[in-house]
């Protein structure tokens, strides 16, 4: 069956028909598969196999296989490790029916896509098909903390070391092609600490300088270029986008106004001035309180087509506030119970919080039952909508100190829904395990790879689906 065209489905929302929307796509394979091609220049190192711990909804656990490493870790240049990890949707990922089924409604200005069942990606998989770092070998391979990271104009990749600090920049390949500014307090040097970095179509390198509260600017050889004052303290070390970039010589930058932790907005830069001010719109639901790690929040971004995309996680439902109305995503899910080892570390931790004065434990509802429906949003450079679901976590290993808080000791892997821009559900993408997301391009996510002695690798993940 062919899908409905755009004409089509205008003529039955003029009909006054509340639409039911068929993709055509094929069933999901019942089982999954993890294919391991390891191209190796020089050496090859020993596989040896692991498990870890999944936990279920009911408190139970399986495990399932974990591939390790053993042996020289693989610098870029000369050896290449390439995992490729097939999957169709597996392990927390929901199962697929044969369509994608959704509600489309028209209400005013505001277009609400709601999807029932189904997906349009009907096999989904994952190639890491380049990875940067190495855990013994020369310096600018060996990543200390990676905090943040963008591409330039053809593929290649700055990254902030913020344990330096340092700024290194490499080709879409992984060739380092050198180190951009210096750590200090003078032109062309900047912090440990930053909200993010941008390049726009000129090949302009934007660097979010919270030490010296400035916008640091690198021509696209690496030479210096003015700085631009920033009148704004806020900073955050949570995961996310806070400084983006629509136009050459223009820059909205993240920050707060008033006291109030909530009351976020865009700095709009032209030039180096001050050119507006835009809101981070309020949503109804959002929290007085600031909870636990499973609380309600407010989470957004900013589109690449000029406009919010917002959503409070009590209930899955997203708003693009474009120019020509509001656009309203919604997704029937099912929210997962909070795993009951998970909580009970959470409470030690904030029991230990609460008896040392010098830490604050949160405010309000600890942990509720269930986990909200997701935990963060997130656009990508083709604009497609990626949101950050709650799922299942893993236990992984910690040690602990006396003089700090218990540490939890269990993670959730990254689990995202796709949403084209006009509300179309793709599916859904599940990364393996200690890697982190933190660019989303088109068809391909940077990201930071942990080791197994907890070394950084920076990594490209290109995404593979059946466009069916």
């Amino acid at each position: 069956m062919r899908p409905m065209s755009w004409g089509e489905r205008r003529l039955l929302r003029a009909a006054g028909h509340r639409e039911r929307l068929t993709g055509s796509c094929t069933p999901l394979a019942a089982t999954y598969f993890v294919e391991c091609c390891f191209f190796l220049f020089i050496e090859r190192p020993e596989v040896v196999e692991s498990t870890q711990r999944l936990a279920t909804s009911d408190g139970s656990e399986t495990r399932s296989p974990l591939p390790r490493f053993r042996g020289r870790t693989v610098p870029v240049g000369r050896n290449i490790l390439r995992l490729s990890v097939a999957f169709t949707l597996a392990c927390d990922a929901e199962p697929s029916s044969t369509s994608w089924e959704a509600q489309r409604q028209v209400s005013g200005d505001t277009t609400t896509v709601h999807t029932l069942a189904g997906q349009l990606w009907p096999e989904v998989w994952l190639n890491e098909d380049l990875a940067i770092g190495a855990l013994d070998g020369p310096e600018q391979l060996i990543f200390g903390e990676v905090s943040r990271m963008t591409e330039d104009r053809h593929g290649g990749i700055y990254v902030l070391d913020g344990q330096v600090p340092e700024l290194r920049h490499f080709d879409r390949n992984g060739q380092f092609l050198g180190t951009v500014g210096r750590s200090g307090g003078g032109p062309g040097e900047y912090g440990r600490r930053s909200l993010g970095m941008v390049v726009d179509s000129a090949g302009v390198l934007y660097l979010h300088d919270w030490a010296n509260r400035r916008i640091v600017r690198f021509a696209e050889d690496g030479r210096s270029l003015d700085g631009w004052t920033l009148n704004s303290s806020f900073l955050t070390t949570r995961r996310g986008t806070w400084v983006y970039n629509d136009d050459p010589g223009r820059l909205l930058v993240t920050t707060r106004v008033g006291d109030n932790l909530d009351n976020l907005a865009l700095l709009v830069l032209e030039d180096g001035d001050v050119a507006d001010t835009m809101a981070v719109p309020q949503l109804p639901g959002m929290p007085r309180e600031r909870g636990g790690p499973y609380q309600i929040e407010r989470y957004w971004s900013w589109h690449p087509d000029g406009y919010f995309v917002v959503g409070v996680s009590s209930d899955y439902s997203l708003e693009a506030r474009r120019a020509d109305g509001v656009l309203r995503i919604r997704r029937s899910v099912e929210r997962l119970p909070v795993h009951p080892e998970e909580a009970n570390a959470w409470r030690r931790q904030f029991e230990w919080m609460e008896q040392h004065p010098s830490y604050r434990a949160p405010v309000g509802e600890w942990l509720p039952s269930n986990m909200p429906p997701f935990r963060g949003i997130e656009t990508g450079k083709d604009g497609r909508i990626w949101v950050q679901r709650n799922t299942h976590p893993i236990q992984i290993s910690v040690n602990d100190r006396p003089d700090l808080p218990p540490s939890v000791g269990w993670q959730q892997p990254f689990l995202y829904d796709v949403f084209r821009v006009d509300g179309s559900f793709l599916g859904q993408v599940r990364f393996p395990d200690r890697f982190e997301p933190h660019l989303f391009g088109t068809d391909y996510v940077w990201g930071v790879r942990r080791g197994n002695l907890d070394e950084e690798y920076v990594v490209r993940h290109t995404i593979h689906y059946d466009p069916r």
